[in-house]
């Protein structure tokens, strides 16, 4: 009798990436070599880019190039790459985005200054070009992670990209694990089958992704030597126990990686990190905003970046002051009371884009579009405000209305990088995790803003704002930053 395994495999469901595989040498065989192969061409180029940028700024101002400085940046890059491979950036499988943008930065610091100290050291500096090497180094901070993006972002739609991957266990969690892998494949883990061990649900598909039962542990066993897959996520809670023994009992069948899910997330992610005692096994988790320099640091950031970002805009927001007075009449600036943090009210600040008698129009509307109602008491929003003025939605597809909370920050009412500050009425939806929204100072932009925004749903918006809180870092605000310029050029999920 054959198992259930065997019967996927012979109803010509294989997973697409073996026939693709056979395409390339043996050596690209496996994902992870194939995907650190991808990373290492892609840092090589990219740092070979910022070499090239800096040699086109130094030749606008008439500094001499020779065939030299090529040779000069050579060690820079190569030496890159292999502490990038020290800190496990090849291929990066796991590492959250906000840590490898840390590892990346320390990374390519850490050969900068080693190059620029050696330079003193061996009294050879006259034989090198230090303001090619630090301007390098300069464009090579942001051009290294993007490069990264732009590779996951276009290798993620084939199916060569990615290391092939199963998922035991499905219930609730389980779907949510399958569809978030699908819908960001940039990750590098691409789920090719699901196995549940308590419903029999043979013949579903999640995401095109086929579901089979199996619930005996021989057969969990052998899995990834049937499939020919290494990897596999494992939830916790939704197996049963003599099946989760055997997905983790090491046999010669078994998966050589394994990623535990387990019961409970609230304590967070980014932040954890292994705690030896003696003969037992402990996580430490680390909450950096109850450290009281880590909380300085991110003011002194807000505060910097405002002031010198507050006098670049000044002549846009001088600009838009204008276009909204000549597009409707009323007052250029909009307050709303929000609440902020501890609880404490404040007025958040934007260019008004509604038109003045907004309240009127809004019931007037939903009594004509009733099928419109749940649209707005779900997310307090509408797709197509009848509210907005025309100027007002062009400000709002591109942010730009939120520009005066800049003054926000300033007095420190709010922080550049936070959840959203919410009214009143949206309190309930928060729960019992609306003390962890009210711990912090509310945000311009935060994960809900660089996850679809608009596009995600209130629940999703409040497990963003959850995880922020938990897993803060002055990285994570940085990678919001960054995300939030890319979200806005591509005016995703705003409105």
């Amino acid at each position: 009798m054959t198992t259930n395994v065997e019967q996927f495999l012979t109803a010509n469901q294989r997973p697409d990436y073996e026939s693709i595989q056979l395409q390339v040498p043996i050596i690209l065989r496996s994902p992870r070599i194939l995907m650190s192969l991808m990373l290492i061409f892609t840092d090589f180029l990219s740092l070979f880019l910022a070499w090239l940028v800096v040699g086109g700024i130094l030749l606008m101002f008439n500094y001499q190039i020779s065939q030299r400085l090529f040779v000069e940046i050579l060690p820079f890059i190569l030496l890159s790459q292999g502490v990038f491979a020290l800190r496990g950036l090849y291929p990066a499988i796991g590492i959250s985005p906000v840590n490898e943008l840390r590892r990346l930065t320390g990374s390519t610091t850490a050969i900068f200054l080693l190059l620029a100290a050696m330079t003193f050291w061996f009294r050879n500096a006259e034989d090198y070009s230090r303001i090619n090497l630090a301007l390098t180094w300069v464009f090579a901070l942001p051009m290294v992670p993007l490069g990264r993006a732009l590779m996951r972002e276009l290798s993620g739609r084939f199916e060569f990209f990615g290391e092939p991957i199963v998922v035991i266990g499905y219930g609730e969690r389980g779907k949510e694990t399958v569809t978030y892998l699908l819908e960001n494949r940039a990750m590098g883990l691409r789920p090719v089958m699901v196995v549940d061990s308590i419903d029999h649900t043979e013949g579903r598909l999640i995401g095109g992704v086929p579901i089979i039962h199996i619930d005996d542990p021989a057969e969990i066993r052998m899995l990834s030597k049937q499939l020919r897959i290494d990897t596999a996520i494992i939830l916790a809670s939704e197996l049963p126990q003599e099946v989760l023994e055997a997905a983790e009992k090491i046999c010669r069948g078994a998966f050589k990686y394994l990623i535990l899910i387990p019961d409970r997330e609230q304590i967070g992610g980014l932040g954890i990190k292994k705690f030896d005692l003696g003969m037992y096994f402990g996580l430490e988790v680390k909450r950096n905003l109850f450290n009281t320099w880590e909380k300085l640091l991110k003011r002194i950031t807000d505060i910097s970046l405002v002031l010198i970002g507050g006098l670049l805009v000044s002549p846009l927001i001088l600009l838009i002051s204008i276009l909204v007075k000549l597009d409707s009449t009323g007052p250029v600036f909009y307050g709303h009371t929000r609440v902020g943090m501890e609880g404490k009210k404040f007025k958040t600040w934007k260019f008004r884009t509604m038109v003045p008698n907004a309240n009127q129009v809004l019931n007037e509307y939903l009594q004509k579009n009733p099928d419109l109602l749940h649209e707005w008491q779900t997310t307090f929003k509408l797709q197509n405000d009848p509210r907005v003025t025309r100027l007002g939605k062009v400000l709002r597809k591109l942010s730009l209305d939120e520009l005066p909370q800049l003054w926000n920050v300033l007095i420190g009412e709010m922080s550049l990088v936070g959840p959203r500050p919410i009214i009143d009425d949206e309190i309930g939806y928060y729960g019992d995790r609306y003390d962890l929204y009210s711990f912090v100072m509310p945000g311009i932009t935060g994960l809900w803003q660089v996850s679809g925004r608009s596009d995600t749903s209130y629940e999703g918006r409040v497990s963003l704002d959850e995880y922020y809180v938990r897993n803060w870092s002055i990285w994570m605000d940085i990678y919001i930053m960054a995300r939030t310029a890319s979200v806005i050029l591509l005016r995703k999920g705003a409105y």
